[in-house]
This record gives C-alpha cells, structure tokens and sequence, in this order.
C-alpha cells in the first residue's frame, strides 16, 4: 500500500512527535517495524529483517503506542481497493428512501441495511439495485442476525455518495427530486418505516419518522392530493387511506406474494376445507385457532388473491 500525498496529508495530521522515536519498552526491531507500520507498508512485510516470526507478534507493543488506533483507521481506508461507482444512488429514489429509514454507514466505508426476516422482497431488490449502482461484480453480503437480515456492501466511493442523514441533506435531496421519484422514495421510506394493517386486501398504511419528523410534514404535502392523508396527533405518524397505498406500491402491501410459513396451522389442510365450501370461521373452530390466525396462514401461504375469491364462493354457497 501506498499513500498518496493527499493521505499522506491526513496521516500527519494523526502522529504525534513519538512516533519517529523510540518508545522507552521498544527495542530496535519493534521500532523497525513500527515505522514500516505507519509507512503504510504490507503486514505480511513489516515483521521482516526482525525477530517476529508475523504481524500478530507485533500487536501486543504497538497497542501501547497512543497513536496506534488512528494509524490502523487511516490503514483500513487507504488499503482498500478503490470501487467504481457506475451510476449514482440519486438515481434510485426507493433505495436512498429505504436508506434512510433503515439504513447507516460505518466507518465511512460500509453500507448497511437492516431488515426484518420477513422482508426477502425488499432484500432482494437492495441487492439488485446495489449492483446497477456498482456493477455485477459488487460484493454484496447478506446474513441473518438474530431475527434480522443485513445487507452491507464495502464502498468508499459509494458511501461518498450517500447523503448524510439530516434533515438539511434530505432538503437538499427532495429538491431535486421528480414528483414520480419523490413518491419512489416514500415507497422505500415505508418499505423501511412503514406498517400495513389489513383484512382481505389493503386497509391503511402507517409511517413512522420520529428522528426526521419534517420527512412527516413533506410526504403529507405530497401524498394529500392523491387521497386521504392524516399527520397523527404526535406529529411522528402519518396516516394514508387504502387508495394512497395503493398507488405508492410498496413493497410493504404485496399481500398477495406468496411465503413459507413456519406457524402451528396446517394451512394446506385449511385450504383445501376452504375450497370445498367451508367457511374460515368453521375451520377456525374445527383446529381450535383463533379466526384472525388461519386466515393470516392462508393469506401468507396462498395469497390474498386466491383465499378473498374462495372467501366469496363460500359467501354466494351461502346465499
């Protein structure tokens, strides 16, 4: 690795006037090592021409220099290989909504998103549009923490790219939005921070913004003229009726996408008393669950679309 002037710059900026003497518990060899350390220089190639058979014997001494942490930092950004960002992520309005609902830069060079488990259709467009922005090459890790999914991808250039998560940055941002992109937006801010309460179909749809609630006043100004909008009373939450939901098309609201499901209900046993005419209630009543639980498993195993057509054949069997 070698720096350039400009790195070389910043690496001033962190040593301090003992890092070119030796520290009184060092000898000459650890010394050695230290300059080719701050250097910049390989750690399959500090330890050589001394005594240290590797890097890791070396750690131990050079974690008692005070300068050692900012060192290792600068290390770790200037190492990495350079990516080329092909396009830049202005151009995705739904992933920097989602961005900043549910996502975070560290160490300005990793980009992270965190999921629930059951969002596999928001993980798989992340990825997707992650690799438009870097090509098809990318790295892109995706793992299962906990009851999480993470995604996180290794870019400079690319977290460079990313607004910062203020409300002056977002300005900025919506200001240079399209109307179609600004609603491309929100739809990834709900897909992040958004919940959906329904039956059979779309009922309403709730975002939640209590760190940026100006996100709050601008989506309401946006989406009112499109149908019923309502800011709840904490000024956090923002109401839409089912025809806003609708038209915004998040992926929060596609019911009818079908899922495994890991629940008590023998669903396909559920479904084919459902398609010989029996009611939900009776089935429900006939497995000893409650109502809202079988038609949630059928729902998430089959679809809305299926199960509210066998619900209204029951209901004209009926009549």
């Amino acid at each position: 690795m070698v720096y350039s002037s400009r790195d070389n710059a910043r690496l001033q900026k962190v040593v301090c006037s003992n890092c070119y003497t030796t520290v009184e518990s060092w000898d000459n060899d650890i010394h050695t090592a230290w300059l080719r350390y701050i250097a910049g220089e390989d750690r399959n190639t500090i330890n050589r021409e001394t005594r240290f058979s590797s890097f890791s014997a070396l750690k131990y001494q050079f974690k008692k220099h005070p300068c050692q942490p900012k060192i290792s930092k600068l290390r770790k950004i200037f190492k990495r290989v350079k990516t080329r960002v092909r396009s830049s992520p202005s151009n995705y309005p739904w992933l920097l909504g989602l961005y900043f609902a549910d996502g975070c830069i560290k160490n300005r060079s990793q980009i992270f998103f965190a999921l629930s488990m059951h969002e596999e259709l928001t993980e798989t467009r992340v990825c997707n549009e992650l690799r438009e922005i870097l090509g098809e090459n990318a790295h892109i890790s995706r793992e299962f923490i906990e009851n999480m999914r993470q995604i996180r991808t290794s870019s400079i250039e690319l977290c460079d790219q990313f607004p910062k998560k203020n409300e002056e940055e977002f300005i900025k941002l919506w200001g240079n939005f399209s109307e179609k992109q600004k609603l491309e937006f929100i739809a990834g801010f709900i897909d992040g921070d958004g919940s959906c309460a329904f039956d059979v179909g779309i009922n309403s749809i709730q975002i939640y913004s209590k760190d940026f609630p100006i996100l709050i006043t601008i989506f309401a100004e946006v989406l009112r003229p499109l149908g019923y909008v309502s800011i709840l009373s904490n000024g956090h939450k923002l109401y839409l009726s089912p025809s806003v939901g609708l038209m915004l098309k998040p992926l929060l609201v596609k019911k009818d996408i079908k899922r495994p499901y890991h629940g008590s209900i023998d669903v396909k046993q559920a479904h084919d008393l459902l398609s010989k005419g029996i009611s939900v209630y009776k089935i429900s009543k006939m497995m000893n669950k409650a109502k809202k639980t079988v038609h949630l498993a059928l729902k998430q195993v089959y679809g809305i679309n299926d199960i509210k057509q066998l619900t209204n054949v029951t209901k004209r069997q009926k009549s």
